[in-house]
């Protein structure tokens, strides 16, 4: 994967981590596909959340997490983005994306996901249109 599709790729994991989803049965945990990386959230009944990202780099694997809080009114999400760690490949770009991502951290984003069914919604981010299936347990 070249270096604009990864941070493509992170800004929309970014993005996802900041716009969240919508109601209680968003609690659970669910693959996100659609954009350049695959990434998997679980979503708290205390309206905690936590998405997981494996970057594939020429050097290695990053694996970021972040984790913030979400909050439900009606089909409008508020979420907060409140940290972000990197296990495996440091340094270089991964700890450009990890700043970039840290700049966004703490800022309510408000979003309108569109549900499928119980166990699968899309969520459209300025055009990039991200699927979430639910992980079966």
């Amino acid at each position: 994967m070249g270096y604009m599709k990864a941070l493509v790729g992170f800004a929309l994991f970014v993005s996802l981590l900041l716009a969240g989803c919508a109601g209680n049965k968003l609690v659970g945990t669910w693959d996100a596909t659609g954009g350049p990386v695959a990434m998997k959230y679980t979503f708290g009944s205390d309206g905690s959340m936590k998405v997981l990202v494996s970057l594939p780099l020429p050097t290695g694997t990053a694996e970021f997490t972040a984790v913030g809080k979400y909050t439900v009114d009606g089909d409008s999400v508020t979420t907060v983005g409140e940290s972000v760690s990197v296990k495996g490949v440091t340094g270089g770009l991964v700890d450009m994306i990890k700043s970039e991502v840290e700049k966004q951290l703490k800022k309510e984003v408000k979003s309108k996901i569109t549900w499928e069914s119980n166990d699968r919604f899309t969520l459209d981010m300025d055009g990039q249109v991200v699927t979430f299936n639910r992980v079966k347990q």
